[in-house]
């Protein structure tokens, strides 16, 4: 039985599942990155075309601010196929100062 078919919506309400054991909780955070400079060496003509900001979600489950910042470069780059040289995000910094 899945926590969704829980009979017990107290119980549910606080995170257990079916078998009476605390589920994880998932934390997914926006992330808004711009004034995003992109590695476009010898391809001048992309940069036109290349966003400068960009907004998606990651689940940040016990993360670093060195793991996010690997994890947002990632997400960054498959958006486009580009390196990213640089970055802003207001919410990175947030967890670089705790």
């Amino acid at each position: 039985m899945s926590i969704d078919n829980f009979d017990n919506p107290a119980a549910k309400e606080k995170g257990f599942s079916d078998d009476g054991f605390e589920e994880p909780k998932v934390i997914r955070q926006e992330f808004r990155c711009y004034d995003i400079f992109w590695d476009v060496e010898d391809y001048f003509d992309a940069f036109e075309d290349l966003p400068n900001e960009l907004t998606f979600y990651l689940i940040t489950d016990d993360m670093t601010a060195e793991e996010l910042n690997e994890e947002i470069v990632e997400k960054l780059t498959e958006y486009t196929g580009f390196c990213v040289l640089s970055y802003e995000c207001d919410e990175l910094e947030m967890y670089e100062n705790i």
